[in-house]
């Protein structure tokens, strides 16, 4: 190979490495771009997020323990704030939390349902332990977009969609059941292609309902 040669062979490897380099520093940069646009987008609603997701929970707990009529209608106002806040901020977190945003809308009709609930204590608690497992997956969603600037990933959104459809389970009186208890160890993060294949056959397992007799 005469001088000539490899002389340009040498500078086109590091033109290509030039080039390659440029790239990816352009792509780091879209990145995380929309990163902090994305957090940028949650920041002013998750401290009053957090706040009505809490107390969606906890006063419609204390609804269930109420004795007096006045203590009843103290609290029964006390959850129609949280729900009233919780309307308010779902429209405004569709986008942010997309994907997520039902499980909100689920949690905004957790007062009266847990009001109707109040003669039927089993089914009232087993309500609100939906209830506060999807308020658990909401904030992971939420702690995702705001410390990592990323929107909710591929099993929180289905976890959110599930327990969602337990609170209306319960609420309905569905007689079923799913193997979720036996796979909360599965309850991971799906960034790694390994674990988002696990993910989509703990949810194949979700699909297969197993029927629970009704109580008599």
């Amino acid at each position: 190979m005469d001088q000539g040669l490899a002389t340009l062979i040498a500078a086109s490897i590091a033109a290509f490495a030039a080039l390659l380099t440029l790239v990816i520093q352009l792509s780091s940069q879209r990145y995380a771009e929309l990163r902090v646009a994305h957090r940028q987008s949650l920041v002013p609603y998750t401290a009053e997020l957090g706040e009505a997701l809490h107390s969606v929970i906890a006063t419609s707990r204390v609804l269930l323990k109420t004795k007096s009529e006045v203590a009843y209608n103290k609290w029964r106002a006390y959850g129609r704030k949280a729900q009233a806040e919780l309307k308010e901020l779902r429209p405004k977190l569709r986008y942010p939390l997309w994907g997520a945003d039902f499980g909100i809308k689920v949690l905004t009709r957790l007062p009266d349902w847990t009001d109707h609930l109040r003669g039927e204590p089993g089914r009232a608690d087993r309500l609100l332990e939906r209830a506060n497992n999807l308020r658990i997956w909401i904030d992971r969603a939420v702690r995702r977009g705001y410390l990592d600037g990323r929107p909710p990933s591929w099993l929180q959104k289905r976890m959110i969609a599930y327990y969602a459809r337990k609170c209306q389970g319960v609420f309905k009186d569905r007689p079923e059941v799913t193997v979720i208890d036996s796979l909360e160890w599965l309850l991971v993060d799906d960034d790694d292609p390994a674990l988002k294949a696990v993910s989509e056959e703990m949810m194949r397992l979700l699909a297969q309902p197993v029927e629970r007799p009704r109580k008599r």
